[in-house]
């Protein structure tokens, strides 16, 4: 795993994170829009409260410079400086980790076993099943992983949320993909990224839950969960959003190294 901090003063992205208040008034509840248009439901900054990521609009991007696309296209060994001044065009204003590393994603289809919110989440919190539908099919990375920040252990999963439809991914380039991974290569998927704490008041369940935002590399992502191989990924996790009391930017790099080296 290489990694390096990105701070971003000034940003024409399409993509931008918000709050708005819920309606106790009480918390912040965070969305994920695009163009204006909120997407996704990112739910509140509160370590005992459920992690949740939900599809709320039909708003979608898959599109990066063209610079950057044909270099993901050919599989990033490194991070540099020239990446990274390109790269804060993409995301919104904030304060960045980007950290170059490996997924094997596996595809998962909302409300079956393997969904993360019907399952290992909700045996820590207790909820109602059908309350945290994500909306959207998606991927899951690293699973139940334990690591140790600070003191505390949690167990860790990673996620992968596709803002392009999967059902229109193009089948052709899905089948290039495939055959081009088939032959050894290793191209790179690009994402924002979040990091959330998930505690249970009820038992000692902990979980560190890594939410990528897809944004490059929708059918390349595809191709890698149905051939079952590993591609890399740029994620550009975002360290404000990180709702995890304590932490810094220092904190994540280390907790990341201990699942992703």
């Amino acid at each position: 795993m290489e990694s390096k901090l990105l701070s971003v003063d000034r940003s024409e992205s399409v993509v931008a994170f918000g709050r708005h208040s819920s309606a106790t008034g009480l918390a912040q509840n965070r969305y994920l829009s695009i163009d204006g248009i909120e997407a996704f439901d990112l739910g509140f900054p509160c370590d005992s409260c459920t992690m949740l990521f939900r599809r709320v609009s039909s708003a979608e991007l898959a599109i990066s410079p063209h610079a950057v696309s044909e270099a993901l296209n050919a599989g990033l060994t490194g991070i540099n400086e020239p990446l990274l001044n390109t790269l804060s065009s993409v995301v919104p204003v904030g304060d960045y980790l980007a950290v170059l590393t490996t997924i094997r994603p596996r595809l998962v289809r909302r409300g079956t076993p393997d969904d993360y919110f019907m399952h290992p989440q909700w045996r820590a919190m207790g909820y109602a099943r059908s309350q945290h539908d994500p909306g959207t099919n998606y991927y899951r990375g690293r699973s139940d992983v334990l690591v140790r920040v600070n003191g505390i252990s949690r167990d860790f999963f990673e996620l992968v949320v596709p803002l392009y439809p999967l059902a229109r991914c193009r089948g052709a380039a899905v089948e290039d993909w495939t055959a081009r991974l088939s032959r050894g290569e290793r191209p790179t998927c690009l994402s924002v990224a979040k990091a959330e704490g998930v505690s249970s008041y009820r038992t000692d369940d902990a979980h560190l839950v890594l939410t990528h935002v897809l944004l490059d590399g929708h059918h390349k992502m595809l191709a890698a969960a149905r051939s079952q191989r590993e591609l890399g990924m740029l994620a550009l996790v975002n360290t404000e959003t990180t709702e995890l009391p304590g932490w810094s930017a220092e904190h994540l790099r280390e907790v990341l190294q201990q699942v992703m080296d």
